[in-house]
């Protein structure tokens, strides 16, 4: 039997020398439409994105690209959970936290549109960016207009920060209550008594999540996320208020009822200054799969899932399970694939276009391009001079999101997945 100290080698060992050359893993669903765009694991540091032969998902490079965006934002910010807050502020973060990543596929999208022109790459099955696409349409905000004057950017910065969060709040939200619940569960069994509420760690680590492409979205920000847990509560009144004793019976028992906690190391003292309890501890990584598995979903656990979401009552008849996918298990097949491919950097500051002296036109010529949905080539040609962007022949797609039903099955598919994954 291979020792503990052996496998911590290996696992070493597999960090150092593959881990760096990987950008992501692909995912491939063999015979379900895949119900999952992507994920990051954070034990792991890996993305994963899921593709499938009989689904549109993932399969245009653009969908693809976006994808990879929205998890490597997840890395990007994986640090901010080591830092010193309580169960209710962490439960918010994770909320906020996939709200930057929504913010960071628009831009990734946005970014496509002003070197193409083509309003088509905000399409997408969910319509997640459809009040943009609208938006443009009615000339209510202009990208290029916000390249040249600074009261169409503030326009449209502010737009993208709470339009965004208006739709993750009306239209995902429900869903994350146990993604949110999850990540709050395994910080405090991580931190125990050091679970203390920070509002100084709580609007850092918010201001770094909303901090993208060189843009502070988080002074357009209008209201704050909620915690709606119940069970968070009383987590966080136990982190606040109770001993150590009762600190230590809570964290028993949520470990002895399955919650995995990140194996991490303990700050180092210039970490600690700066608000963090813990640091990602690379020698615990687990192995970088390769080869071929599987996933089992029963119907039971579907009909269990969904009677928690309260969308099942119990009333339910053959033909209401059979609509929901309930009246049969769900297998999934897939094989893993290293792949490389570079990610665009959207923490750069210059990855989005901010208005300077160097790239103000005439108003007339401002005024002429903003009644355009589409960019006129000296406009195109022009923006990309100043990013240095180059024009990618590609197929754009129609996008990989899924109607309500498809996210009812994602939401099935997530239960099943580790503690710390993030999508």
């Amino acid at each position: 039997m291979e020792t503990l100290i052996a496998k911590l080698k290996e696992q070493e060992k597999l960090y150092c020398e593959e881990k760096k050359k990987i950008e992501y893993l692909e995912v491939h669903y063999d015979n379900i439409e895949g119900v999952l765009k992507g994920s990051f694991q954070a034990a792991t540091e890996e993305i994963k994105a899921y593709t499938s032969d009989i689904s549109k998902m993932n399969l245009s490079e653009l969908d693809l690209m976006a994808t990879l965006v929205h998890e490597n934002g997840h890395r990007e910010n994986a640090d901010i959970y080591h830092l010193e807050m309580s169960p209710e502020q962490i439960y918010n973060i994770n909320q906020y936290d996939e709200l930057g990543q929504k913010i960071r596929e628009l831009l990734f999208r946005r970014n496509e549109y002003l070197k193409s022109g083509d309003i088509n790459v905000f399409n997408n099955e969910s319509k997640d960016f459809s009040y943009y696409s609208d938006a443009l349409m009615k000339k209510e905000i202009d990208p290029y207009e916000s390249a040249r004057d600074p009261n169409s950017f503030t326009k449209e910065m502010s737009f993208i920060m709470n339009e965004v969060m208006n739709e993750w709040q009306q239209k995902y939200a429900p869903f994350y209550d146990e993604q949110n619940t999850s990540v709050a569960k395994e910080y405090f069994c991580r931190t125990g008594q050091y679970a203390r509420a920070n509002d100084e760690n709580y609007d850092k680590a918010i201001k770094q999540i909303l901090t993208i492409g060189g843009v502070d979205f988080n002074q357009y920000r209008t209201r704050d996320f909620q915690c709606h847990s119940a069970e968070i509560k009383k987590l966080n009144e136990i982190a606040q208020n109770g001993d150590k004793a009762q600190i230590a019976a809570a964290r028993e028992k949520l470990i002895r009822e399955g919650v995995t906690v990140i194996p991490s190391l303990q700050a180092t003292p210039s970490q600690k200054r700066n608000g963090y309890l813990t640091r990602h501890n690379p020698r615990s990584s687990l192995s970088l799969e390769k080869d071929a598995g599987k996933i089992v979903i029963t119907k039971e656990e579907k009909i269990a899932a969904l009677t928690k979401q309260g969308i099942f009552d119990g009333t339910e008849d053959e033909k209401d399970l059979e609509m929901f996918g309930c009246n049969k298990d769900m297998v999934i097949h897939y094989k893993e694939t290293p792949k490389k491919k570079k990610i665009p950097d959207l923490s750069d500051e210059n990855f989005i276009v901010k208005p300077s002296a160097k790239n103000v036109e005439s108003s007339s010529n401002g005024a002429e391009n903003s009644q355009k949905t589409t960019a006129s080539p000296s406009v195109a040609k022009r923006l990309k001079e100043l990013r240095g962007l180059v024009k990618r022949d590609e197929s754009l797609g129609n996008g990989a999101g899924k109607i309500m039903q498809k996210q009812l099955d994602g939401r099935l598919l997530m239960t099943t997945m580790r503690q710390q994954t993030r999508y």
